[in-house]
């Protein structure tokens, strides 16, 4: 397949040394920049300021849709409107922002052409089933059967780390014959842990993930937001079994931890500091 079209800033981006990141995890990052600056153009008084980060989050959306990730964008949607959502914007904003971006996909459907756009191929219903070369839905969708047919053979104890990745390429691979050299894993998150550690493994992140929603709802908007691009991002990518992963990750639940800790401590000082009146 040539390296033009829809996915022409993803190959450039695995070509260059400098990156030499997967730009699904380069995505994450730029959506976690998109919603900084929605944050701190929504909070910031400054003219200057809203102006500086409008801009910012701008550029980082449109390199998000140069990329061409799919989960990236729908994940960038999602936490988008999270955010605002839970930041109690205005009514009239909200509708003007979902107009605006209900526009946006129609132009992306309707007046982009299918060699420049990654979601025309959802149009095509025999998608699913169609294997053949670059057909990532088809791709995705024998990963994740594979994965699930292997988890539900080691519910309770998995499979463990070093069998898990050849368990479902193996499986994969008597379907899918392309790109031999490429190894797949899970391409899931959620089953990525189900098949490491079983139920078990499956069950704690769920509820990292749940205490992690809890404690950040009402005091943390935009880790919240984070939350939900991870939480999306994990239904096709294994993001926290790298190291550019999982660094950030562990970084955003801990941050979480210690905010809520020193909320905690802060309302007993306050209360202390009244009750000693």
């Amino acid at each position: 397949m040539p390296k033009y079209g829809a996915q022409f800033f993803q190959y450039a981006v695995l070509d260059h040394p400098y990156f030499s990141r997967h730009p699904g995890y380069l995505s994450v990052f730029l959506n976690i920049s998109v919603l900084i600056g929605v944050n701190n153009l929504i909070e910031k008084k400054s003219i200057l300021s809203k102006m500086f980060y409008g801009i910012g989050a701008l550029l980082s959306a449109i390199l998000i849709f140069l990329f061409s990730i799919k989960i990236a964008i729908v994940a960038l949607i999602f936490s988008f409107f999270a955010l605002v959502i839970i930041m109690k914007i205005k009514r009239t904003y909200l509708l003007s922002l979902f107009s605006l971006l209900l526009l946006a996909v129609t132009i992306l459907f309707i007046k982009v052409p299918d060699r420049f756009n990654r979601f025309a191929v959802f149009l095509n219903p025999d998608i699913v089933s169609a294997n053949q070369e670059h057909n990532s839905v088809f791709l995705h969708k024998q990963t994740i059967v594979c994965a699930m047919d292997i988890f539900n053979k080691n519910l309770i104890k998995g499979v463990g780390i070093e069998n898990s990745k050849s368990l479902v390429n193996d499986c994969v691979r008597e379907t899918y014959l392309y790109s031999p050299n490429v190894v797949y894993n899970s391409h899931n998150q959620y089953l990525g842990y189900a098949l490491n550690s079983g139920i078990i493994g499956l069950l704690i992140l769920f509820f990292v993930l749940f205490v992690a929603f809890k404690k950040s709802y009402r005091k943390q908007k935009l880790l919240f937001s984070i939350l939900v691009i991870y939480s999306i991002t994990f239904l096709t990518e294994n993001i926290i079994e790298r190291q550019s992963g999982v660094i950030l990750f562990s970084f955003l639940i801990n941050m979480i931890t210690v905010l809520t800790i020193k909320d905690v401590k802060a309302l007993k000082d306050k209360t202390k500091l009244f009750e000693d009146k």
